[in-house]
């Protein structure tokens, strides 16, 4: 079975497994072309997420090497989707380009396909299933729950367009990025450096010397067969499942009491989802320079896209719809705790009105069922 066809199955049969309803909302066309597929489960089990006429509606964004499928393999105990859906949200579960790998007329075997950063997935997929979403429920505000890239993305989304800040009611931002000049990643830290002693290189000579060692743009252009392999090696009772494990703690960061060792099977059937180098390479930019801002194409190249030798920051004051952030200390890609004096600054510019609503009843799961933070009643800026 492929990769994609397989996401698939997980995403209906997984869920209506467990007396769920699921729904598929496929091909919702970008303005620049590229096809997404949305996954809806409108409402859950308990009396409180039965079906109703009057739903808040939350949309989760994944982040980068994953797809929808993140928020539901933990299960109804652990899986947000789940959880949200049992407190009466009516819940949408995105996919950026990539992880659905479709185009009005780009093949993903072609380099032009993965020619995208998270810039293009905040200017253009978030916009395209925002829109989607509250014209099919006929609404005119959403909850957003990004995790990682799903935050750069929103952020991304609400400074270059701004009047969407009006169509949030509230962002949760799960393991935000940003910022990431002190992040703790070991390899991000070691291509930043790369980046340093090369400085007079333009940055676009540097992505095309790494394209030209892997032969294509997408980051990891043999998924299928590294699924397979996973499911073969990294299953329950493997000799080898510790060594899988320490792959993905390689990735994020190490806490192996919050890992779920049986989510392990599922974790690695369909992940990693396609993503493109030119992400990778953006969020490397990011550490290196220390600033919020667009892709680095070099100086010459620069001059010619943004009119400055330099690329255009994201300006955060314009992000006013509120944001609560969540985050551990532990997470390698994330430098929240030494930059909090500029989050801080640019949250505090967010905020337009003092007035405070109560959630109650939520709870907030990190990706994957990996750890849950249980929330029976959280206070947020609204």
């Amino acid at each position: 079975m492929s990769a994609c066809l397989l996401y698939f199955t997980l995403q209906t049969t997984f869920v209506s497994s467990y007396g769920y309803p699921i729904e598929a909302h496929q091909d919702i066309q970008t303005e620049d072309g590229y096809l997404l597929d949305i996954f809806r489960i409108p409402y859950g089990r308990t009396k409180t997420g039965s079906r109703k006429k009057r739903r808040p509606v939350v949309f989760l964004m994944h982040g980068l090497l994953s797809n929808a499928e993140n928020w539901i393999i933990g299960g109804p105990q652990k899986g947000l989707a789940f959880l949200l859906a049992d407190r009466g949200y009516d819940v949408w579960m995105g996919n950026s380009r990539g992880s659905v790998r479709k185009h009005v007329s780009l093949s993903p075997r072609h380099n032009d396909f993965w020619e995208f950063s998270w810039h293009e997935i905040g200017i253009y997929d978030l916009p395209a299933s925002i829109n989607y979403i509250l014209g099919y429920t006929k609404k005119t505000k959403l909850f957003y729950i990004g995790h990682s890239q799903g935050t750069t993305a929103y952020f991304v989304m609400v400074t270059e367009k701004p009047h969407f800040n009006a169509n949030i009611t509230l962002m949760a931002a799960l393991a935000p990025v940003a910022y990431m000049k002190h992040v703790p990643h070991p390899v991000l830290r070691s291509l930043a450096h790369v980046m340093t002693v090369t400085r007079d290189l333009d940055a676009e000579y540097l992505v095309q010397s790494f394209i030209n060692l892997l032969g294509h743009r997408e980051l990891i252009p043999n998924r299928e067969v590294l699924s397979l392999a996973g499911q073969a090696l990294c299953k329950r009772r493997s000799v080898i499942q510790e060594m899988c494990i320490n792959i993905i703690f390689l990735i994020s960061g190490y806490d192996s009491d919050q890992f779920d060792k049986s989510l392990l099977p599922l974790i690695v059937q369909t992940l990693p989802a396609g993503s493109s180098i030119k992400q990778f390479f953006h969020y490397t930019q990011e550490v290196f320079s220390g600033y919020f801002r667009q892709f680095n194409y070099g100086s010459h190249e620069n001059v010619i896209k943004y009119g400055s030798v330099v690329p255009p920051a994201y300006n955060l004051s314009l992000a006013t719809a509120p944001i609560a952030l969540f985050h551990s200390k532990n997470d390698w890609l994330v430098s929240i705790l030494l930059d909090r004096g500029r989050t801080r600054a640019a949250a505090a510019a967010a905020r337009t009105r003092e007035d405070f609503a109560l959630v109650q009843g939520l709870t907030v799961a990190l990706v994957m069922g990996l750890t849950a933070l249980a929330a029976g009643k959280l206070w947020l800026r609204h």
